[in-house]
């Protein structure tokens, strides 16, 4: 085999390795700031969590019940609303456990009903709604 030959082979090798091993090096470091921005999303809902429910049973325990309600409807709105995006996923992938929850939250509403006055809240609450029985 002709010398140039080999040199060739030799750099290609070494070139193809170097550029695998930086490219796992490259997944390694966006793994890693990946896993910081979901961590930090994480925690920034869990602190978020921790406020609402602070004020929950802030409101609870001063027996405000009308301000308890008001602010549970409106999780519950927020939850509809972001549960809207759902009627765009195929049928075939739709999860149950989720379904589920629609339907109680339907079921819930149809007893205890409640005005919304924002138009595109009414929408997307409906739109979630029609996607149960």
């Amino acid at each position: 085999m002709n010398q140039n030959l080999k040199h060739f082979i030799y750099g290609a090798i070494l070139l193809g390795g170097g550029l695998y091993l930086g490219s796992q090096y490259g997944q390694i470091k966006m793994l890693k700031a990946t896993s910081i921005i979901v961590s930090s999303s994480h925690l920034d809902s869990a602190s978020s969590n921790l406020d609402l429910h602070i004020y929950l049973l802030k409101k609870l325990q001063a027996d405000d019940k009308q301000k308890l309600s008001q602010k549970l409807e409106e999780l519950v709105n927020a939850d509809l609303m972001a549960l809207a995006e759902y009627s765009e996923m195929p049928s075939n992938r739709r999860i149950p456990s989720i379904l589920k929850s629609i339907k109680n939250a339907k079921e819930y509403r149809q007893s205890h009903p409640v005005t919304v006055q924002n138009d595109k809240v009414s929408k997307d609450i409906k739109k979630v709604f029609d996607l149960v029985e």
